[in-house]
C-alpha cells in the first residue's frame, strides 16, 4: 500500500500521472480520492467503453462512496484517455 498525498483535490490528469507511475509489478491499482478529480479520470479512462449498465449508472452521477472499476491491459506508465473498460459502478451506500 502507498500513500500518494498528491491525490488530495487532484484533477484527473494529476491522478493519471500518479496512476502512470505506480510500480509496473502492481497487477492492481486502487486509488480512493473524491470529486472533481476521481469521477472526471473515469471518464476519460473509460471513455463510453464497458458495461452499459455501469455508463448508466456512472451518468446518474458519482456520488459519495461511488465505487468505479475499470480494466486496463498494458503497463501503467502506457495508460491514456480511453485506454480502459468500465466493468462495474457501485455506491456502496446506497
Amino acid at each position: 500500500m502507498h500513500i500518494e498525498r498528491a491525490l488530495y483535490n487532484a484533477s484527473a490528469d494529476s491522478i493519471l500521472d500518479v496512476v502512470r507511475g505506480a510500480d509496473q509489478d502492481a497487477n492492481v491499482v486502487m486509488v480512493i480520492g473524491h470529486a472533481p478529480g476521481v469521477p472526471a479520470l473515469t471518464s476519460l479512462l473509460a471513455d463510453g467503453q464497458g458495461s452499459d449498465e455501469a455508463h448508466e449508472a456512472l451518468a446518474a452521477g458519482f456520488p459519495t462512496c461511488g465505487i468505479a472499476m475499470l480494466r486496463f491491459s498494458g503497463h501503467w506508465a502506457d495508460l491514456e484517455a480511453g485506454g480502459a473498460v468500465l466493468d462495474r459502478f457501485h455506491v456502496a451506500r446506497a
